[in-house]
């Protein structure tokens, strides 16, 4: 039963990530591959890394500060994902700016107050682009 959700979470992280990027081209990895490693400054200026995470499903919502189309499924990722899985142990969402130009602790508070998401926001993941394969 174990391996059935964490299955069904896999694919709801393959699913979210065309989501978060909708419209855009993306080449996920493959499931089992390990993710490349990230680090990020949080709102709160703690260092985040995807290692942190490790032996976890991570969900990330790649997103741009200031996109009309992030802002709008912004809340679906707090409603639909962070809701239903947030209280699990072996999960963890977090939402990476890829807008490094605009990304700041006032831009990206500003986002959250308006997608009402409560998991952590990380600053500057332009990086993620070429790291995940997606624009």
């Amino acid at each position: 039963m174990e391996e059935l959700i964490m299955l069904s979470m896999k694919k709801l992280l393959s699913l979210a990530i065309v989501i978060a990027i909708s419209g855009a081209c993306l080449l996920g990895q493959n499931a089992g591959n390990d993710a490349p490693e990230f680090s990020y400054q949080s709102l709160t200026g703690d260092t985040v890394k995807l290692s942190d995470y490790k032996g976890k499903v991570v969900f990330l919502f790649l997103f741009g500060n200031g996109c009309s189309n992030c802002k709008l499924i912004g809340n679906d990722t707090e409603t639909k994902v962070q809701e239903v899985y947030g209280d699990r142990d072996d999960f963890q969402a977090l939402g990476l700016d890829l807008w490094n130009s605009t990304s700041s602790v006032t831009t990206i508070t500003a986002f959250q107050s308006s997608t009402k998401i409560t998991y952590p926001l990380l600053l500057k993941a332009g990086d993620m682009e070429q790291g995940y394969t997606t624009t």
